[in-house]
């Protein structure tokens, strides 16, 4: 079943949300969605789903402090 969820998280020091569907989210999924909001080319990401990596690479592009939770059942993403 999918949900709505939102990632929170700053760039460059600002206070950022974007609402994702899917069926499930990790700590790592939420960092590949901030970076896919932030337009970070895929190629720039990791194919192994290691945290570690995907930190290492986003933290330089000014994208840090990612945390998720499932979105109000009134969020955007729903309309």
């Amino acid at each position: 079943m999918l949900r709505d969820y939102e990632i929170h998280y700053l760039l460059q020091g600002h206070k950022k949300v974007s609402l994702h569907a899917s069926t499930q989210m990790t700590e790592f999924d939420a960092w590949f969605c901030a970076a896919l909001d932030c337009a970070i080319p895929l190629r720039e990401l990791p194919s192994l789903r290691s945290l570690a990596i995907i930190k290492s690479i986003l933290e330089p592009h000014g994208i840090s402090s990612v945390r998720w939770n499932l979105a109000p059942k009134t969020s955007v993403a729903q309309k």
